[in-house]
């Protein structure tokens, strides 16, 4: 014959407290996102450009010798690629950078920008006119690709341990 087992559970209103708790936090995520999570877009977009899209998981092809005659002609020969100007590289470092579009809700995070060098980099583009000379050039064979295809798992579990340590009570 079998001994009745009998279970007591102490301590369960605790335990719904934490969990109600936890439950509350996860209903804005908006803190995380648009707090340590954004920061660490932008740190990730300074680590593209310094590495020339390693980090991202693709090298961006090397600068052409015209390119590179133009940024030794304007006195950027040591500015990193596809910092000419560095309105690009601000747009997507800063916070507030010209161009830089963050959008933040409880639930979601868009982070980016709207400057038409992140279109050409990421699609390549067709000149029409260099030095005032008419001259067409093909689109780039292999384009700088800003946005990677898969972000680092490293900074995603990075991003979901922010978020657990938010929510949890």
């Amino acid at each position: 014959m079998a001994t009745p087992l009998e279970l007591k559970v102490v301590g369960l209103t605790r335990v719904e407290a934490l969990l109600d708790r936890a439950a509350l936090k996860a209903l804005n995520l908006a803190p995380v996102l648009g707090g340590p999570i954004s920061k660490s877009i932008n740190q990730f977009y300074a680590r593209m450009f310094t590495s020339r899209g390693e980090v991202g998981g693709e090298r961006w092809a090397p600068l052409r010798p015209f390119t590179l005659a133009l940024k030794a002609r304007h006195n950027r020969a040591n500015m990193g690629t596809l910092r000419f100007t560095n309105r690009l590289w601000s747009s997507l470092t800063k916070r507030g950078g010209v161009g830089s579009v963050r959008i933040v809700t409880p639930h979601y995070l868009e982070q980016g920008t709207t400057l038409p060098e992140a279109r050409w980099a990421q699609l390549g583009f067709t000149s029409r006119t260099i030095f005032g000379r008419p001259r067409t050039h093909p689109r780039r064979v292999e384009p700088r690709r800003l946005a990677p295809r898969e972000l680092p798992s490293a900074l995603v579990l990075a991003w979901t341990t922010l978020i657990a340590k938010y929510v949890e009570p």
